[in-house]
């Protein structure tokens, strides 16, 4: 807008109080605010706006001045579809040159139109007319979730007009006053405004912002910088602990020299978004890599190493301090840090010895943000037993075939064979079978097609788990807890980080008693690998082409 030098107070006419008020309307929760906008100078206009999550509601603003009183225009087109908006500010009267001009403001909800989304957005915007004197521009102000972090957003909207050589209330806008929840910790808060009426033509002006008792003062932001005739600003405010309000009052003021005829302005909105903190914590704790949650938890030997693991994550939306772990049996627990940036995780470590019998320990993580703590647990268990287990090899079961045919009619008399779905579909149910596990090749079927690296995976695992069953059955040896479960389980499914991490353990207990002495009554042959490998089915094992293996 260009106000002349020439106007005087005889010619200059009040007529009621502008300021910017509570919304007749109610605002969707979410994550935060943005703001964006066009001059209408010329049309049509285009709004671009890039919205950082799912869009909660979107709300249209637009404002201008006329040659009178009853002039204003409710209704522009977005993209194609007319809008018809509720006036919220006006007609107000601004000033007197020859005739009277009043200026007005409007808002629509257009969330439901499904013109603005996740990512980045344009609208154009056009068929705006005001009558004699200026189409201001048009704004948008969106409400978005970013499925994280929760928000406090308040409102304020109208018209608040103001330029320094009117008398009040035409001087200077109303002091705005945004309340929110205070919190212990500082935050960055967004303040998302819309002015219209200031040229691009460098007239001065400021916006003065007060939180915690600190003002801050922003001068000459405003500047027609969507487009002739208005401005759309996001500020980041710092709130400082403790603090339950901010306040906000724009200026036609000059700042830096005092001697430049300041800018006309017209105030349609402001919002403030302030996060709302959430600290949390997880943690999660493994004995000797299993998560152990329920009782009995991993066989150990007594007087073995225990190996705790935990890994503590921030799932949080702000930083945690002073993150300790503790032990509620007296364990000493290694961290190598104690900040935990927002979805940042850590691994911590403690050890022990295996002692007797049924063993739980609970595994703590706390940190805090401000003066607020967070805590989380998570337990785990072994059992210790001081009996040896007796345990060979893969390697024994391959080159044993009168050992291996023998123990592994056995498993398939209890009906506890290795088998994916219905028999008919795949199961290993006699000696052939049992050889074929052991030695075909890793890699590579019989007709030399390389296998997938799923596959891989599952030959890997069935050279531990078929010894851990003949094991199981030979000699009673079990590697505890639901290991020996999960390996046939995750035998036949496709996870191959399942997969592996069976086979790691399984590993384990195939060598963690292949030393010891064979118990009373066992019958233990020479190893005759020729014998072995010749009965080996290994074209059974060719996969994933078997029935019931995915």
């Amino acid at each position: 807008m260009l106000l002349f030098f020439g106007i005087s107070a005889t010619n200059v006419l009040a007529d009621g109080t502008e300021t910017l008020g509570d919304p007749s309307i109610s605002l969707s929760p979410g994550s935060g605010v943005v703001v964006a906008g066009t001059g209408m100078e010329t049309q049509p206009g285009t709004i671009n706006i890039n919205v950082p999550g799912t869009v909660k509601q979107v709300l249209l603003y637009w404002s201008g001045g006329g040659d009178n009183k009853t002039i204003g225009d409710n209704i522009v087109t977005v993209n194609g579809t007319p809008v018809t908006g509720t006036l919220i500010g006006g007609p107000a009267f601004f000033y007197t040159y020859n005739i009277n001009y009043y200026f007005s403001s409007y808002r629509k909800d257009i969330t439901g139109l499904n013109l603005v989304s996740q990512g980045l957005n344009s609208l154009k915007i056009e068929d705006m007319d005001f009558g004699g004197d200026e189409n201001n521009g048009a704004g948008i102000l969106v409400i978005y979730d970013n499925g994280v972090d929760n928000a406090e957003i308040s409102l304020k909207d109208g018209i608040d007009l103001a330029f320094i050589d009117f008398p009040e209330p035409r001087k200077s806008t109303v002091l705005q006053t945004l309340n929110f929840t205070p919190d212990t910790v500082s935050r960055t808060a967004n303040l998302a405004m819309f002015f219209g009426s200031i040229s691009s033509n460098g007239r001065p002006n400021s916006i003065e912002v007060v939180t915690g008792g600190i003002k801050t003062v922003y001068s000459d932001l405003l500047a027609s910088v969507d487009g002739p005739q208005w401005d759309s600003l996001n500020l980041p405010v710092n709130i400082p602990p403790g603090e339950t309000n901010l306040t906000v009052q724009a200026f036609s003021r000059d700042d830096t020299s005092g001697t430049d005829l300041p800018a006309s302005l017209t105030w349609t909105a402001a919002s403030l978004s302030i996060l709302m903190t959430n600290p949390a914590i997880t943690i999660k704790k493994y004995t000797n890599g299993s998560d152990a949650d329920t009782a009995p938890g991993p066989y150990l030997t007594t007087g073995n190493p225990v190996i705790w693991t935990y890994i503590v994550t921030n799932i949080g939306n702000v930083d945690l301090d002073n993150v300790i772990v503790t032990d509620d049996k007296g364990v000493t627990v290694i961290c190598p840090k104690t900040i935990l940036a927002v979805g940042e995780s850590m691994t911590c470590n403690a050890s022990g010895t295996a002692v007797a019998g049924q063993y739980e320990n609970i595994g703590t993580a706390n940190g805090t943000n401000g003066s607020k703590t967070v805590t989380a647990t998570d337990p785990s268990h072994y059992y210790g037993k001081a009996k040896t287990l007796v345990t060979r090899t893969p390697g024994y079961w391959q080159t044993h075939y009168v050992e291996a045919d023998r123990e592994w009619a056995k498993v398939v008399a209890a009906g506890n064979a290795l088998q994916c779905g219905a028999p008919e579909n795949f199961i290993v149910n006699n000696t052939p079978g049992l050889e074929g596990g052991f030695w075909s090749s890793i890699s590579y079927e019989t007709n030399k097609h390389k296998r997938t690296s799923v596959d891989q995976a599952r030959m890997q695992l069935a050279f531990q788990l078929l010894a851990a069953i003949l094991n199981n059955q030979a000699f009673g040896s079990d590697p505890g807890g639901t290991v020996l479960n999960d390996a046939r389980t995750n035998f036949c499914g496709t996870n191959r980080n399942a997969m592996l991490a069976s086979k790691s353990l399984l590993d384990t207990f195939n060598n963690g008693g292949s030393n010891k002495l064979f118990p009373t009554g066992y019958i233990n042959g020479k190893a005759d690998p020729k014998t072995s490998q010749s009965v080996a089915a290994k074209v059974y094992w060719n996969q994933p082409t078997l029935p019931g293996i995915p």
